[in-house]
Order: structure tokens, then sequence, then C-alpha cells
């Protein structure tokens, strides 16, 4: 077995610059220490090549990882109608735990809401994660990882008479991702491709009804449909 024992420490400031504008930053440092039973092994990661199945008492993963993250948001009532949420994090990582995890990590986020009128009521909202990996370590040997993750989200909710509502919506999603790869030849010798790219989108429409029966009581239809594709390529230099 393998265990790990887990330190968080947060810092929390919030700033309230006036009655619409509120901002809050956040500082966390987290620390992770691992250690295994009789007879097993860490072996820490290591950015040459390793033939596979190095044994099963060995644990190719970090000793010990730590990891800092800044992030800083802000809410804003531009009206009463109209409010708006935003936030922005980086996180930096040493020594991460596996051979595939980030080792920087940048993320933002924001939220629109809106009520023109009474009865309806609009939202849209985006995040987006850029995710980086130098060295990568054995088994995937060398080379370096980036991926990109947005998604989108913008609703619209009608309200009908007090117990009913019908909302539609709309659902963006796209990831890419360019990766090294490592390959074996027939001689046993470790080849590397660099910036395979590698990426997925999909697109979800959506419309829901909901209608409330008594308190405590609701009964929701919800009809979807969804639209996805993904691509992988090799340029074909490795035989």
């Amino acid at each position: 077995p393998i265990s790990s024992k887990r330190d968080v420490a947060t810092g929390v400031i919030r700033y309230r610059f006036t009655d619409r504008l509120t901002a809050k930053g956040e500082y966390t440092a987290e620390t992770i220490e691992r250690t295994t039973g009789d007879g097993m092994i860490l072996a820490p990661l290591q950015v040459a090549p390793v033939p596979a199945g190095t044994a099963p008492d060995f644990w190719d993963v970090a000793h010990r990882t730590t990891k800092t993250t800044e992030r800083l948001g802000v809410s804003y009532r531009a009206m009463n109608k109209l409010s708006l949420r935003a936030a922005y994090s980086a996180t930096q990582v040493t020594n991460p735990a596996y051979a595939d995890d980030p080792d920087k990590v940048d993320s933002a986020e924001a939220t629109v809401t809106w009520t023109p009128v009474q009865r309806i009521i609009a939202l849209a909202s985006y995040g987006g994660i850029r995710e980086r990996r130098n060295d990568l370590t054995a088994p995937l040997a060398g080379g370096s990882r980036k991926t990109d993750r947005d998604q989108a989200l913008g609703s619209i909710t009608f309200l009908v008479g007090k117990r009913s509502s019908i909302t539609a919506s709309y659902m963006y999603y796209q990831n890419k991702t360019d990766e090294t790869l490592t390959f074996t030849d027939t001689a046993g010798m470790f080849i590397q491709e660099g910036a395979v790219p590698y990426g997925d989108r999909a697109q979800v429409f959506s419309l829901a009804a909901s209608q409330a029966l008594a308190e405590g009581v609701l009964v929701t239809a919800e009809a979807s449909r969804s639209y996805s594709t993904g691509n992988f390529r090799c340029d074909g230099k490795v035989p």
C-alpha cells in the first residue's frame, strides 16, 4: 500500500470597494508527502525512458509534491438587473505526482446574469484552463504537453406564471492537446515525436420545462441534442 500526508494552508482577503464592487484574493499552499508499506519502493519519476513493467512493488510517483495557487476574483453589480462575476487563478506544481500531471495551470472564468424584465433571466458564462507540463517523465519519457480547454454556456429562462418555467440553453466545449509521444523501434530504442495533436469539440442544445405541482413537488421535462467531433494525428516520422 501507499499512504500520503497532505498539508494545506490558505489565506483569504476580501475588500469591498463600493456597494457594487467586491474583490477577493486567495493564496493556497499545499504539500503532499507519500510513503509506502514494507517491501514497497517509491521510484521517483524520471525523464529518461524506462522499460515497462518495472515490478509490482514499484510506485512510479513522486515522494513529495508541492503546489501553490494564487486566485483573484471580482463581483460587480452594474445595476439591479445586471451582475458580473470573474476570477483568475494560477497554479505552480513542483514534482507533480504522476507522469501526465501538469506543473503549471492557469484558469479563468466569468459569469454574467441579466434580468431585462421581471419574467426573463439570461445567463452567459465562460471557463478556460491552460495546462502545461515540461520534461514529461517516464513512461512518457521527455518532451512536453500543452492542453487548452474552453467551455461556454448560455441560457435564457422564461417564467410562465408563478409555478412554471421554460429554459433554453446552449453549451460549447473544446479541448486541444499537443504532446510528445514516445515509441519503441524494432531494436528496442526509444523514439520521440513532438507536438502530437489531439482535440475534441462538443455542442449541446437543450430545452427544459418545469412545473411546481405543489410545495416540494417539482416536475421537469428536458430534451437535448449534442454534436461532437474528435481528431488525433501523428506525423508519421516514427517508423
